[in-house]
């Protein structure tokens, strides 16, 4: 529902504010130290355009990157909602486990054990680990799991462009 996600109390609203405010602070800080604007010049405009609309893009970008990683692989297939298996087993099948390089999940308190995270959201992010580590032993081979690397995103950017649910396969561009 609409309410689960919804800010519910000031002290929310005032950590987003202190969450901006450091972000612009950091990328002012920043941005001073390699030359690139002098550090008496931190006109609130400047601030404003690097503390929200560059770390929006940031976001956003990295956002997309990572939910198409482990929504797009050659090995998943999607379904159509008439001959798609129950909601857990597709959680299961059709969410792919990408292995990053030591410390960056941890870095992103282990959001990115994602078929665990699939499969219930609600784990705490500190067990999402374990949680992987036990679906990955309760059903062996049924867990996609890629390492992270430049060559394995271009693969999946190869061959994951278009769906085809007849065919039950994926499908270059017409």
């Amino acid at each position: 529902p609409a309410s689960a996600t919804a800010l519910t109390s000031p002290s929310e609203y005032a950590l987003i504010l202190l969450g901006m405010t450091c972000e612009i602070a950091l990328f002012a800080g920043a941005f001073a130290s390699i030359g690139w604007v002098a550090p008496s010049y931190f006109h609130p405009i400047v601030m404003l355009f690097f503390g929200i609309v560059v770390t929006q893009f940031f976001w956003n970008w990295e956002m997309g990157f990572v939910t198409y990683l482990h929504h797009f692989h050659p090995d998943v297939a999607w379904h159509r909602e008439v001959d798609a298996p129950r909601a857990a087993e597709r959680q299961l099948i059709s969410t792919v486990h990408v292995k990053f390089p030591m410390g960056f999940n941890w870095g992103l308190f282990n959001i990115l054990e994602h078929t665990a995270h699939h499969i219930d959201p609600e784990i705490p992010l500190y067990r999402l680990a374990k949680a992987q580590a036990a679906l990955k032993a309760a059903f062996p081979g049924q867990v996609t799991q890629t390492r992270f690397s430049l060559s394995t995103v271009w693969r999946t950017f190869a061959v994951c462009k278009i769906w085809d649910p007849d065919g039950r396969r994926w499908r270059g561009y017409p």
